[in-house]
């Protein structure tokens, strides 16, 4: 049965018509109300809440306990081109639906959005969306009784287009019970955090669509499963940091003075780093170069000269009063597919909590197109780690992604780290958090596996509490005897462990850190080191680690070898640092094949605590033919050698070869007598 709706339509055409049809389009307002609008099913004719359009309203009480209604707003557009598309309703209440589905029909195709009607709109067009309508009668808005509640039906208008906020719209989709929210395309300006939170199974579909943050917090957060986000450009303006070049040096070698370049902020932070003027390759980095203005100059740092600086290289100053991450995913088996992030006050991409099993597929974390009348390009992505999985069950799948320049790490997983037995008893342990770089016990939880390293005496954890003392823990055996007061254990759940780093392509002064076990590495292009290592978050998490395949990959001229700030060894393109006082290999089970490592400054393979190690069918190219940095000569390291083996055993080579001459005074190998098992030097190192 159908309707009529009261009154009379009142259809408007206003604004000058313009010369083409996307300017005719936005200057033209339609408006479709009372005698137009064309129900089916039970309505009811109303002016009881304040607020409607024209004369009354209508209204139907929901399909459950009412049959099926809708309401029609036929749409006779005469420009065709992209409209706003806005509704009218009158003041809601309890009663309304949260969720009343108005689907606009336009030559774009059906799209939902559920309004919530609740919400008192106090007399004013509230935007659905902008979608595309061809000349002619095809379009129309339909409003469903398919709802949590009552419907109320007023009018709709077709005006200029305007932008509705990304987290308005994902609602809107979320309301209409669609798992998948389309985002339209436009530079989105925000100084609040997205949340992505409670969208479990619901991908957001944001192509064409620029999520600009105007403060240095996060950019989005969430806490939702199997979510997908898609094609989502994520940027900072003003970015987090600020960068210029060297103008001078002083004749002490004590400061320099770095002009800030055209487009960049006009403050600076004490973590610094430098970057060659002619290569823009990373030089070196400093936690603190004191930087202040220069006396009588406009935007001119003094700081600490950093070795090596030369007049014309690029120095970037971060922020350290905030290092927020830019995108924290924290549920479970979440993607990030086709994202591209040039920015991040902290981290770039942070998954730190929960069972992890993150997926970034296509995901790009470069440095920024150049600022509004900068000079220089920007030379940095991210302040600090490009990616972290930390303290999550399940590692990450990397896969064709592009990273390059991060103000730290690559990629690093790690664990909840190292803690402390403050007291063991029967079958109860108090543990407290081992130190810097450590988290807290509290991230343990009941079912986690707590041991001293990854084939070691192990324990279940029963029950969890806090104590005065730190963490207390029964257990579901008694305390194992190597578990003394003062020793280290750590959480065998929340490693990362089981990741994946495929065809991707990273380049910059960080690294690939794996503090964790099983997963590969494979068919990779890396200009940065790999580094399989504890450093200095514990020894207990980092003797857990092993059971990787690394595989396929071109490691090509890393930018820097790995600093010796940290507690570790990392002397090689690739690592493997794993020796552990307890006489514990604590990376079995490693598999070095078919690479190709190609112009490595140094050495080009470390191993250091490997057990079961194979290294077959790699391939050196032009080795050690540029001058090695000093990592690891302090330690009496040889840095001059294509491949170093230390403190390991069963290391077996076979059919690797070495491509081209040595330069004299390198050697293609160095074993040190602490080295067990080792297997096929020189020939399987030469062969092939």
């Amino acid at each position: 049965m159908l309707l009529a709706v009261s009154v009379a339509a009142v259809v408007a055409t206003i604004g000058p018509i313009g010369v083409n049809s996307a300017a005719r389009a936005a200057s033209i307002e339609l408006v479709v109300d009372d005698g137009a609008v064309v129900t089916s099913g039970d309505w009811a004719i109303s002016t009881a809440l304040p607020g409607y359009s024209g004369n009354d309203y209508a209204w139907s009480a929901p399909a459950r306990s009412s049959g099926p209604a809708t309401a029609r707003w036929d749409l006779d557009v005469t420009v065709g081109g992209t409209y706003g598309v806005y509704y009218r309703s009158p003041d809601g209440n309890a009663d309304r639906a949260s969720n009343a589905p108005f689907t606009v029909h336009s030559a774009e195709g059906n799209t939902t959005y559920g309004v919530d009607e609740r919400i008192a709109t106090q007399g004013k067009w509230v935007l659905l969306g902008n979608r595309r309508f061809d000349a002619g009668t095809s379009g129309f808005v339909e409003l469903s009784n398919d709802a949590d509640g009552y419907v109320d039906a007023d009018a709709i208008k077709l005006g200029a287009p305007a932008q509705v906020p990304i987290d308005v719209q994902i609602d809107r989709a979320d309301r209409a019970g669609s798992s998948v929210a389309t985002i339209e395309p436009g530079n989105y300006r925000r100084s609040s955090t997205l949340d992505l939170s409670g969208l479990d199974g619901v991908t957001v579909d944001a192509r064409g669509a620029t999520l600009t943050m105007t403060t240095a917090s996060p950019a989005i957060t969430a806490s939702s499963n199997d979510l997908t986000l898609l094609g989502l450009r994520v940027t900072y303006d003003p970015l987090p940091y600020t960068q210029g070049r060297v103008t001078a040096l002083a004749s002490d070698g004590e400061t320099m003075n770095v002009q800030l370049a055209n487009g960049y902020p006009s403050r600076f932070g004490a973590r610094t780093r430098l970057y060659d003027a002619d290569t823009r390759r990373y030089k070196l980095w400093t936690p603190d170069s004191h930087p202040s203005w220069a006396p009588g100059t406009a935007r001119t740092v003094r700081s600490d000269a950093l070795p090596g600086a030369s007049v014309g290289d690029m120095v970037v100053y971060q922020w350290t009063d905030t290092q927020a991450p830019a995108i924290s995913v924290d549920g479970a088996r979440d993607t990030l597919r086709d994202i591209t992030l040039n920015a991040a006050p902290g981290m770039g991409i942070m998954n730190a909590a929960g069972y992890g099993g993150t997926v970034l597929d296509d995901v790009r974390i470069v440095p920024a197109p150049a600022p509004s009348g900068a000079s220089d390009p920007p030379v940095q992505s991210t302040n600090l780690d490009a990616t972290q999985f930390q303290s999550v069950q399940h590692g990450p799948t990397i896969t064709n992604c592009t990273i390059e320049n991060s103000g730290d790490d690559v990629s690093s997983i790690v664990g909840i780290g190292s803690m402390m037995i403050g007291a063991a008893s029967g079958s109860a342990v108090t543990l407290t958090s081992a130190g810097s770089g450590n988290r807290s016990p509290a991230l343990v939880q009941v079912g986690d596996r707590l041991a001293r390293w990854l084939d070691g005496p192990s324990a279940i954890v029963t029950r969890a509490s806090a104590s005065a003392a730190g963490w207390s823990f029964a257990l579901d055996r008694p305390v194992p005897t190597s578990w003394t007061v003062g020793a280290e254990v750590t959480d065998l759940e929340r490693r990362g462990s089981g990741f994946t780093f495929r065809n991707n392509h990273f380049s910059g002064p960080g690294r690939v850190l794996i503090k964790t076990s099983h997963g590969s590495i494979l068919d990779n292009d890396l200009r940065v080191p790999v580094v399989l290592a504890p450093e200095t978050s514990g020894r207990s998490h980092g003797y857990t680690g092993g059971h990787v395949d690394i595989r396929g990959n071109t490691f090509r001229d890393p930018f820097a070898r790995a600093p010796e700030q940290y507690d570790s060894d990392q002397v090689g393109a690739l690592s493997i640092d794993g020796w552990n006082p307890y006489g514990v290999f604590s990376y079995p089970d490693l598999t070095v094949a078919d690479n190709t490592f190609e112009t490595i400054r140094g050495v080009n393979l470390m191993i250091k605590g490997g057990s079961d190690v194979v290294v077959s069918g790699n391939t050196f190219v032009d080795v050690l033919s540029a001058a090695p940095g000093d990592s690891g000569g302090s330690r009496g390291y040889p840095i001059n050698t294509v491949v170093f083996v230390t403190l390991s055993d069963k290391v077996t080579f076979t059919s690797n070869a070495i491509v081209g001459l040595i330069p004299a005074g390198g050697t293609a190998a160095v074993v040190w007598p602490d080295a067990s098992g080792v297997a096929g030097l020189p020939a399987g190192l030469l062969e092939g």
